[in-house]
C-alpha cells in the first residue's frame, strides 16, 4: 500500500468514526471505479491517484451509508405508538362535572354513600349520614375525566388521605369510575372499576313494590330506622342519623330542614323536630308520622301524617331505605 493510499484510508476512518477500512475494501472500490471509467470515452489525460482516491471515498461512503441504514444501527428513532386505554369500554359517556355530580350517590354493591356539592365539597359515610354525621369530609376537583378527592385532616375516617379516579356518566343516574390512586386508608371504591348510583336527585330504580299484606310494625326501634330514606313519589330524601339528628334533602342534595328525630312504640310513630339549623322551617316545628309500618325487610316504611307544622309534602307516601350492606 502506498503512502497516498494509507492517508486516504486514515482519512476515511476519521470521517466514519473509526470504521475499519481494509485493503480489500479499497481494491473493490478501485475495481468498480475502473469498470466505470472503462465504460466511458477515453480522454488524453493522466489519471492521478488522487482522483482514484476521491472515487474510493465516494464508494466507501456509500458502503458506510448502507451499513448505517441497516439493522446494526440501534439509535434509530422508534415509531410512536398510540397508548391503549384498557378501561375505554367502562368509561363510556361524558366526563363528570360538578353539575352532574351534585347530589347524593351510593357505591353500587357496597356501603359507602357520597354527597357532592357544586362548590367543590364532598362528604362520605357508610351508613348514609352524609349530612348529619359524615365519617369523612373534604374537597374535590375535576380535570377532564380525573376526579381528585382530598379528605380533611379532621375527618373521623381517612383524614388527610387523597383519592384519585377517572369517571364518566355511563347513563342518567349511574356513574362509572376507575380508581387510579386508592389512597392509604381504604376509603376509595374497593373495585378498580366501580359504579355509583344517584340517590338525590331521585333515582326511581332504587325502590320496589311491597304488597299490602306484608306491612307490619318495625321489629326494632332505632336500628331499623337510621339511614337515608327516599320518597317514592317525591323529591325528598330523609336522612336519619345514628346520633338522633336528621336532615331533609331536596333537589341536588341540598338540606332544607335539620333537627332531631325520635321513634316511639306506643303507638308506633316517628317524630321530627326542627332545630335552629333548619333552612325552610321554624325551630320547634314538628312532623309526626303515626301508624308507622315497615316492610318485612325493613327497607320500606309508611305512615299517616298526624302533624306537619312546616307544611312539607309528606302525605300518603312510601319511603324506601337507600340500600346499604351494613346497618349494624
Amino acid at each position: 500500500m502506498t503512502a497516498e493510499e494509507r492517508r486516504v484510508i486514515e482519512a476515511l476512518q476519521a470521517h466514519t468514526g473509526g470504521l475499519i477500512v481494509t485493503d480489500q475494501d479499497v481494491n473493490h472500490a478501485q475495481l468498480k471505479l475502473n469498470e466505470k471509467l472503462e465504460s466511458t470515452p477515453k480522454r488524453p489525460s493522466t489519471r492521478p491517484f488522487i482522483i482514484g482516491a476521491a472515487a474510493v471515498v465516494v464508494l466507501i461512503a456509500g458502503v458506510v451509508g448502507a451499513l448505517t441504514l441497516g439493522g446494526d444501527d440501534k439509535s434509530a428513532t422508534p415509531i410512536d405508538r398510540v397508548p391503549v386505554d384498557e378501561h375505554a369500554d367502562w368509561l363510556t359517556g361524558p366526563d363528570l362535572t360538578p353539575q352532574l355530580l351534585a347530589g347524593m350517590w351510593r357505591e353500587d354493591n357496597a356501603t359507602r354513600h357520597l354527597r357532592f356539592t357544586t362548590d367543590g365539597r364532598v362528604s362520605m359515610d357508610e351508613t348514609a349520614q352524609v349530612v348529619t354525621n359524615p365519617a369523612s369530609s373534604g374537597a374535590y376537583s375535576i380535570d377532564g375525566d380525573v376526579i381528585t378527592i382530598n379528605i380533611d385532616e379532621a375527618s373521623r375516617e381517612c383524614g388527610g388521605d387523597q383519592l384519585v379516579m377517572r369517571g364518566s356518566l355511563a347513563e342518567p343516574g349511574r356513574a362509572h369510575l376507575v380508581v387510579t390512586d386508592a389512597g392509604s386508608f381504604g376509603c376509595a371504591p374497593r373495585l378498580v372499576e366501580a359504579a355509583w348510583e344517584q340517590v338525590q336527585p331521585p333515582n326511581p330504580g332504587l325502590g320496589g313494590y311491597v304488597p299490602e299484606a306484608k306491612w307490619g310494625t318495625p321489629a326494632n326501634t332505632t336500628t331499623d330506622m337510621y339511614g337515608a330514606w327516599g320518597a317514592a313519589r317525591g323529591a325528598h330524601v330523609l336522612e336519619l342519623g345514628r346520633d338522633g339528628t336528621y336532615a331533609v334533602l331536596v333537589g341536588s342534595g341540598d338540606p332544607v330542614d335539620r333537627g332531631e328525630w325520635t321513634v316511639s312504640t306506643s303507638p308506633w310513630q316517628l317524630s321530627l323536630v326542627s332545630s335552629s339549623d333548619t333552612i325552610t322551617c321554624q325551630a320547634g316545628d314538628q312532623l309526626v308520622v303515626g301508624q308507622l309500618r315497615q316492610s318485612p325487610t325493613a327497607t320500606e316504611m309508611r305512615g299517616t301524617v298526624e302533624r306537619n307544622d312546616c307544611g312539607g309534602a309528606w302525605e300518603a307516601d312510601i319511603w324506601h331505605l337507600i340500600p346499604t350492606e351494613s346497618r349494624g
